[in-house]
């Protein structure tokens, strides 16, 4: 499918996670080797630094294609349904030496990131991609600039991960600075022109998961306490990669998600079925004494905690309605999604430190861009409403003060108006934020506004 353009545009449309999605068919397809991700300071989903790894196709096992049809059935199980396949419309476009190779297989990637243990079946080691693009992922806050750093790439390394540094004026932020340049030579010498992409929710953002459980006090209580159960597992700690392995984090993120999946479904048993058949019982084993999980509660930093995060969640559960129940089960893979909507006078200074950079920081070394891209955020909504207009017009007027005449293009759903969902139009979608390279040409500004899935 990623050989098959219009194919893939349809998936990723109609797709729970496609607006996550896009960039990686875009690496295997060739049209992109670096991505710098400019994460604003409450989106912590990868860590600071420079990632390397290959994304290729695999074929998957028996087991593998089982696994995803039980979690498709986890994760969605207010609706009942599962998602359709989308049909060839133009067909395979690529080298025909691959097509026999992808016909059966789903990309993966071989990074060991936080981010894509989340989602555990998008892993794939390197010794098992039949056809691999390399992939090279530099993350960081936008920063402010260090006078003293102006040169020193050249006398320092591009860094290999880690912090965000010990503050202005120290040592770490020195590095930082450093290590910042390095990834702006490296945007600006990849081949070809460079695409920025501003997501407007870069400057204040609602998990709309979590807001679909609410706004009534129960739902609120709900969408909290199910946060806290799905950030507090020890493999989701500061450090986990040193301490376990990849296979027991991914092993970890499944059982998971499962088994607070699980733990919903128990509050209305006679809506989704018997939770002692077969597949609940291979999730966990309750325990009556205090009803919750054992297994589950073994997954965090010690059983006590364990315990005392998944029974608020279990009481939250229970004063809720079936409807906030079945938002919150819709809600478990995005859990631990940022939810900070930011003040205005926060997005303000979001924008001119964004300004800075853009004129005489890091990013303005990277060159004028072939593309601008704005992804208003409105619909899902991830840009908190009311506040979309207004910003799509201060960041319109940012780049051409920074880069002067842009020919400025809008493609709005005809259903969008200023950050409200109309009745009628799909909900939230899964996503992230990211500022990204790859070669494209035309100036010009576009509304990036698509429903997302996992590809």
């Amino acid at each position: 499918m990623v050989y098959d353009p219009p194919a893939l545009y349809d998936f990723l449309e109609d797709s729970s996670g496609g607006i996550a999605e896009w960039i990686i068919p875009s690496v295997f397809a060739g049209h992109v080797d670096v991505v710098w991700w400019i994460r604003p300071c409450f989106a912590t989903q990868i860590d600071d630094g420079d990632h390397q790894f290959l994304v290729g196709g695999v074929e998957p096992s028996a087991h593998e294609l089982a696994e995803e049809d039980q979690e498709s059935e986890a994760v969605a199980p207010a609706t009942g349904t599962m998602p359709t396949p989308v049909s060839t419309r133009s067909g395979y476009r690529g080298p025909d030496s691959l097509q026999p190779h992808l016909e059966r297989a789903r990309l993966r990637v071989s990074s060991d990131a936080r981010y894509y243990v989340d989602d555990p079946w998008c892993i794939a080691p390197s010794s098992r991609m039949v056809v691999k693009a390399p992939l090279r992922l530099l993350v960081s806050t936008v920063g402010d600039d260090d006078e003293q750093t102006e040169d020193a790439c050249t006398q320092g390394s591009g860094g290999s991960g880690g912090g965000s540094g010990n503050g202005a004026g120290g040592a770490g932020y020195h590095e930082e600075a450093i290590r910042e340049q390095c990834y702006a030579r490296a945007v600006s010498g990849a081949k070809g022109s460079w695409v920025l992409d501003i997501c407007l929710d870069y400057f204040g953002t609602h998990n709309p998961f979590a807001r679909l459980v609410g706004p009534s006090p129960t739902g609120v209580a709900l969408a909290a306490a199910l946060a806290a159960a799905a950030v507090a597992p020890a493999f989701r700690q500061p450090g986990a990669e040193e301490r376990m392995d990849l296979e027991t984090r991914m092993d970890h993120a499944r059982r998971l998600e499962r088994g607070l999946v699980s733990m919903l479904r128990k509050r209305w048993p006679q809506e989704y079925g018997d939770l002692e058949d077969e597949a609940a019982a291979a999730v966990t084993p309750v325990v009556r004494s205090i009803g919750v999980s054992a297994e589950l509660c073994e997954l965090y930093e010690s059983f006590e905690v364990g315990r005392a995060v998944l029974c608020r969640l279990r009481d939250a559960a229970g004063k809720a309605t079936k409807q906030e129940v079945s938002a919150a089960m819709d809600m478990v893979p995005c859990a631990t999604l940022p939810d900070s909507p930011c003040s205005n006078a926060e997005v303000d200074a979001s924008l001119n430190q964004l300004r800075r950079s853009l004129t005489s920081g890091r990013l303005a070394r990277c060159g004028r861009p072939g593309l601008i891209t704005i992804a208003r955020s409105a619909m899902d909504p991830y840009t908190p409403p009311g506040r979309v207009d207004r910003l799509q017009d201060q960041v319109i007027k940012l780049m051409a003060d920074v880069y002067g005449h842009v020919d400025v293009e809008f493609d709005l759903d005809l259903n969008e108006y200023d950050g409200r969902v109309m009745q009628g139009t799909n909900g939230p979608r899964k996503r992230d934020v990211e500022c990204d390279a790859h070669p494209m040409t035309q100036p010009m500004t576009h509304e990036a506004s698509k429903r997302p899935r996992r590809t």
